[in-house]
């Protein structure tokens, strides 16, 4: 197996693929403001499908939230994370963070028609890891 990275600079994301399915997104820092909380999703949403077309087959995301003191997550960044959820290359998708940011995933569930079952949120690495079956 092998890790690859792929990193954004501003805020500081790093999202690592093992290669085999397995991907884990890490937010190490919050956008600034709305247009950088957009690109930041159209990147990682961007670098999820590609590592999906280079595998073939469905991945298993942990996405690590836990250092955002202030998520953006206004329509046009939700409206960017569902495109890629209902795309189909996710089979599941668990993301990691403190209990009270859990209302910002549900507002992207509730979005989900055929994927709700998909997407959840955890409190530990650990848990989310499980869940996927990492």
């Amino acid at each position: 197996m092998f890790n690859k990275r792929y990193k954004f600079n501003s805020p500081k994301t790093v999202i690592t693929d093992y290669g085999d399915g397995r991907v884990y997104v890490h937010y190490k820092k919050s956008p600034k403001d709305a247009p950088e909380a957009i690109r930041l999703a159209r990147w990682v949403t961007e670098t999820v499908l590609s590592i999906h077309k280079h595998l073939d087959m469905p991945l298993r995301i942990v996405t690590d939230v836990r250092r955002l003191d202030k998520p953006i997550l206004n329509s046009d960044i939700r409206n960017i994370y569902q495109e890629a959820i209902e795309s189909g290359c996710i089979e599941r998708l668990a993301t990691v963070g403190p209990q009270a940011r859990y209302y910002k995933l549900a507002t992207i569930k509730i979005l989900l028609l055929r994927h709700r079952d998909c997407v959840s949120y955890f409190t530990t690495i650990e848990e989310g890891k499980q869940w996927v079956r990492w």
